[in-house]
């Protein structure tokens, strides 16, 4: 197991890479895009709907609906879309490591 500083530092790197290539802006139109496609975006938006249908829009606040909607949200995203976006990550620092 990574000890938790290391793997904070890893990920810091990694992150400032993806922005400093612009590589996270292509990643994260590519998972829009796949997000849409895929029909994530209407169901997210349907349950955020029913919520508000559900309790009334002066009784939801944003918090609220990130609480009860997020965890069913995540848990939603398709399989193959999280399996493209971790490829396309993990391509990402294997090409950084080799050119290192």
């Amino acid at each position: 197991m990574i000890p938790k500083e290391e793997e904070e530092r890893f990920r810091a790197f990694i992150n400032q890479q993806l922005a400093e290539t612009g590589e996270y802006e292509r990643l994260k139109r590519h998972l829009q895009q796949r997000l849409t496609d895929s029909g994530w975006v209407d169901r997210v938006q349907k349950r955020s709907k029913d919520l508000i249908r559900a309790k009334g829009i002066e009784n939801v606040t944003a918090s609220q609906m990130m609480a009860e909607i997020a965890p069913s949200a995540r848990a939603d995203v398709p399989a193959e879309v999280l399996a493209d976006i971790i490829g396309r990550l993990q391509e990402f620092m294997k090409q950084r490591v080799a050119d290192a």
